[in-house]
């Protein structure tokens, strides 16, 4: 009776362990990046860019869930103009959190000003899922990027630029590492991980939009590609 106990008692506890196994293991990766242009923006040739570098573009035009995410290798957010919801903000976090990668950009200086709204920072849209995702978009302009770092700036010794101002970004995260800065040493762009996941962070879309390689660099980087 001992022993059958004893063996009981193992398998039961085989079990529990294998379960929990199972919630930790990376996700399946996968070449496909969700544009969310329900609120966000994309520019003309995106969707194309991404294709001739072996990803697969979809837009997701409705509210954010888990079930929109799940195939998702990078979720991809531009430019955001309208606030997310509370299960919006859940499942972006779970997401990145399993291992799903994030490229944000936008600037929030112009989110403050009466011109465009005079809206508090706090609400600025990437803010409301940074405050999850431990980043934030300050209401500060920052000038031409000039300093470079971290791996996704391999190659690139130029950053091209056409009319754009971007926004100091900063983190909570001690992986926090600055990706450029401009010449007052503000960071405008940067890297950082999130559970499982990866961030990459931009002060600006233009950065991107000019930036061809750049962006397919935040993408590697966010799927964790080489």
């Amino acid at each position: 009776m001992k022993i059958k106990s004893i063996l009981s008692i193992t398998c039961i506890s085989v079990a529990v362990l294998i379960i929990q196994g199972c919630a930790t293991v990376p996700r399946q990766s996968s070449s496909i990046v969700g544009l969310d242009v329900r609120h966000g923006q994309v520019w003309p040739g995106l969707a194309e860019a991404l294709a001739s570098n072996g990803f697969k573009a979809i837009t997701l035009d409705n509210a954010i869930d888990s079930a929109s995410l799940e195939k998702l290798g990078v979720l991809f957010i531009a430019a955001p103009n309208s606030k997310y919801r509370v299960g919006e903000l859940d499942a972006i976090q779970r997401f990145v959190k399993n291992g799903g990668g994030l490229v944000c950009a936008g600037q929030a200086w112009s989110w403050t000003y009466k011109e465009y709204g005079n809206q508090p920072i706090e609400t600025y849209p990437l803010n409301i899922i940074g405050r999850r995702l431990n980043f934030w978009i300050t209401e500060h302009s920052s000038g031409e990027p000039v300093y470079f770092g971290t791996e996704i700036m391999a190659g690139i010794s130029v950053v091209e630029r056409s009319d754009w101002w971007p926004s100091e970004v900063r983190a909570n995260e001690k992986s926090f590492k600055p990706i450029l800065k401009d010449d007052k040493h503000k960071t405008v762009a940067a890297l950082q991980t999130y559970g499982r996941g990866r961030i990459v962070l931009y002060g600006h879309d233009g950065i991107l939009k000019d930036n061809p390689k750049l962006l397919i660099h935040s993408i590697n980087f966010a799927m964790g590609l080489p």
